[in-house]
């Protein structure tokens, strides 16, 4: 992928996500998470009820005028995305797997991450976990995108057969637990079918700068047909992966994770969770 084929994806992205965006929603989503300390913004006339201890004794004595300093949360905020590349993430609907809506996603929270001065981290785990450097705006979708060239987990569509199988489980739990313990804003990427196990997924997801999404497709959703998905296991053998849609939810049960549907508006779905 070129670097003008990233600059249009950027654009996209861009009128999509900022086609009814305004002030309200930018501050909204500022007060979603929680900056390092606060800053002076501006002086402003004294009015009845304001707080006497934020008046500027100085600029009284100068002005005869009361004024009070205004402040403004500091904004150091480190956001980790953890994008689940797994073979299960592969199907959607009508072209659009749900990885792919995972990585529009995560374009939107770099553009987001931009108007709020935070900075997003990203991880994405497939065989390898691939840890993306901290970034916002344009520079961190341009980033994001030729990481997923390089390592062939582009937006298009894939042959499931040449995906490579997941890494250790046991990685996963300890890089998401380090970020966990750092007290970073975390945001879960996936349809945890075959990501987590569920008691490392309880233990991560309850903490409270944790934010996790589990993101479906159709088939996902069929009540009583358990769906298959053909992939290729570490020796190279053609292996499959089964999960039935009602022993996750039974596994999950959390009423933290957030469901996001590919055949939906997904993207207006996850602003609306965040703010």
């Amino acid at each position: 992928m070129n670097l003008n084929e990233i600059h249009k994806i950027v654009s996209s992205l861009k009128q999509r996500v900022f086609k009814k965006a305004n002030s309200h929603s930018i501050g909204a989503l500022k007060s979603s998470f929680k900056g390092t300390g606060l800053q002076f913004r501006e002086h402003q006339i004294y009015q009845h009820g304001d707080e006497i201890r934020f008046i500027d004794w100085k600029l009284l004595a100068k002005t005869s005028t009361p004024f009070i300093k205004t402040f403004e949360e500091e904004r150091n905020v480190e956001i980790v995305i953890v994008i689940d590349a797994g073979m299960n993430m592969w199907h959607g609907h009508r072209g659009k797997t749900k990885f792919q809506a995972a990585c529009e996603i995560t374009c939107l929270m770099y553009l987001l991450a931009k108007e709020t001065n935070d900075q997003v981290r990203t991880i994405i785990i497939s065989n390898d976990i691939i840890t993306l450097p901290k970034l916002n705006g344009d520079k961190g979708v341009a980033a994001f995108v030729s990481a997923l060239d390089k390592h062939n987990l582009n937006f298009q569509e894939v042959e499931i057969d040449n995906l490579p199988p997941m890494g250790h489980c046991l990685d996963r739990h300890v890089e998401i637990l380090k970020h966990v313990k750092r007290n970073r804003e975390i945001i879960l990427l996936s349809d945890f079918l075959d990501f987590l196990d569920p008691n490392i997924l309880r233990q991560v997801v309850f903490n409270k700068n944790v934010h996790a999404f589990r993101i479906l497709g159709p088939l996902d959703e069929m009540d009583k047909t358990p769906f298959t998905i053909l992939g290729r296991g570490e020796n190279g053998d053609s292996v499959y992966q089964s999960a039935s849609h009602d022993l996750v939810e039974k596994n999950l049960n959390l009423k933290k994770v957030k469901t996001l549907r590919v055949k939906e508006r997904y993207l207006d779905e996850f602003i609306k969770e965040m703010l």
